[in-house]
Order: C-alpha cells, then sequence, then structure tokens
C-alpha cells in the first residue's frame, strides 16, 4: 500500500507524532485566519474579503473531511502544494487585514 486511507495517520507516519502536532497546529492556525479574513470582509461589508474568507472556510472544512478517509492530498503529492498555497492565502490575507493595508470598498 502506498499510503494510509487517512491524511492525519498519513501526516503522523510521515512525520512522527511531533510533526503531527505541529502540522495541526498550522491547521487550527489557518482555519483562525480564514475565520479572521472571513468576520472583517463581513463586518466591513467587503464582499470580495468575505467571499475569500468563506472559500479559505469551505477549502479547509473540505481538507479535513476528505482527509478522513484518503491521503491523496499528502500522500501522493509529497509537499503537498496545494495544502500549503491555501494556508499562504489564508496567512497573508490575515496579515493584510492586521496591517489595515486593505480599505472597505466605499457604497457608492
Amino acid at each position: 500500500m502506498d499510503h494510509s486511507h487517512n491524511l492525519f495517520l498519513q501526516v503522523a507516519v510521515d512525520l512522527g507524532l511531533p510533526g503531527l502536532v505541529a502540522w495541526l497546529s498550522i491547521l487550527g492556525l489557518s482555519v483562525a485566519a480564514a475565520w479572521k479574513v472571513y468576520r472583517w470582509g463581513i463586518s466591513q461589508k467587503h464582499s470580495w474579503l468575505a467571499g475569500l474568507g468563506a472559500w479559505l472556510l469551505c477549502s479547509q472544512v473540505a481538507l479535513v473531511i476528505h482527509g478522513l478517509t484518503d491521503a491523496v492530498v499528502w500522500g501522493m503529492v509529497r509537499p503537498a502544494p496545494f495544502v500549503w498555497i491555501l494556508w499562504g492565502i489564508a496567512f497573508g490575507a490575515a496579515n493584510n487585514i492586521v496591517r489595515e493595508n486593505i480599505k472597505p470598498i466605499e457604497q457608492v
């Protein structure tokens, strides 16, 4: 068998328990960042950022649910570029919100 059919088990096999804890920490932080982007977009009536935050949250949920039954994202593609890109977008968007670089679009 090439890989286990559980994302979390596969990460634990490849990285050990400390690696699994670190990976789950990054997953949790990226969900929190996506939630921050979504809530900021809603509160500022910035529909594009609210949509981005919703997309990031739904992508994380899909990753976790799919990961319960298969590990293709991790097991077949070792660096898992999609996951890291997704997390990078979440952290980057949340960082821009914290820095207040993104101003809400004025309602016309």
